[in-house]
């Protein structure tokens, strides 16, 4: 099934591309990569802070975009986005990608205090040890039944600053506030995105190689639209930049004129 892979890093990523064969079922693929990835991440560097998977094919251009823009001082825009729109294409059958421009994530930094953290006889190789030993998503398997092939995780992740403040990292119940400072906020801005005055971001859509485009670009123009009656999003303002599916319609209309056309002046002609 997978019939190339290579790879490529620098100084602070890596990449791995994988190409598979053109009847491969991606959805399988998918999963078992994330399967695999899960497995081995216990044995990468400490210093591997996220891991993304992503699959579409690359012969194809975006299927959508998106424009969304929102009044000045909104508060956390881009996690309204990603969990009331986003995540939403995410779901659609046949998306592979969906991605933003613009609007920055906001990031937890742990500040730790190397005084009181020499205090206590701790170093900062320790204190991620002990943050990576408690937070983790890690495959744990499968089950068979009847309906099909089960694959079962193991997960422990973080919910808030709180549950990471309280993580206990050395002796005596020394918590991870007694020498750091944790902060979840947005990381400092080097770009700013306006459309007609106001913030603004991009959201692009890419659909899995073997899907249709015109099934797809319709599933994701009535996913946007039911959407939008969402309250949480009352504030934005989303608009459709470019839609592969339509252009292909359009040209296939335009295809089936021309040939009307061209019929009727034949017969004209004849008589």
């Amino acid at each position: 099934m997978l019939d190339q892979m290579s790879a490529t890093s620098s100084s602070n990523r890596a990449r791995v591309n994988m190409v598979f064969d053109q009847d491969a079922d991606m959805d399988v693929a998918y999963r078992e990569v994330r399967d695999r990835i899960a497995r081995v991440r216990g044995d990468l560097p400490d210093d591997v802070k996220q891991i993304n998977i992503q699959k579409h094919s690359a012969d194809n251009i975006a299927l959508a975009f998106y424009g969304v823009s929102w009044p000045e001082g909104l508060d956390n825009p881009r996690d309204i986005i990603d969990r009331h729109l986003m995540r939403r294409l995410e779901r659609i059958e046949g998306v592979g990608m969906v991605n933003a421009w613009g609007q920055a994530d906001r990031e937890i930094r742990i500040e730790v205090d190397r005084e009181l953290a020499e205090a206590a006889n701790l170093n900062i190789f320790e204190i991620a040890q002990k943050l990576s030993a408690s937070h983790f998503n890690l495959a744990s398997g499968s089950l068979e039944e009847r309906e099909g092939t089960y694959l079962l995780r193991s997960m422990a992740e973080y919910r808030s600053t709180a549950e990471l403040e309280n993580v206990v990292v050395g002796p005596n119940d020394l918590r991870l506030d007694d020498v750091a400072d944790v902060v979840y906020e947005f990381p400092k801005q080097e770009r700013f995105d306006r459309y007609n005055g106001r913030e603004s971001m991009a959201i692009f859509v890419i659909k899995e190689s073997q899907a249709n485009t015109v099934e797809v670009s319709e599933r994701v123009k009535a996913e946007v639209a039911e959407a939008i009656k969402d309250p949480a999003l009352a504030p934005f303002e989303i608009m459709l930049i470019f839609i592969q599916g339509n252009t292909i319609v359009t040209g296939l209309e335009q295809v089936v004129d021309s040939g009307l056309q061209g019929g009727i002046l034949a017969v004209f002609v004849l008589l």
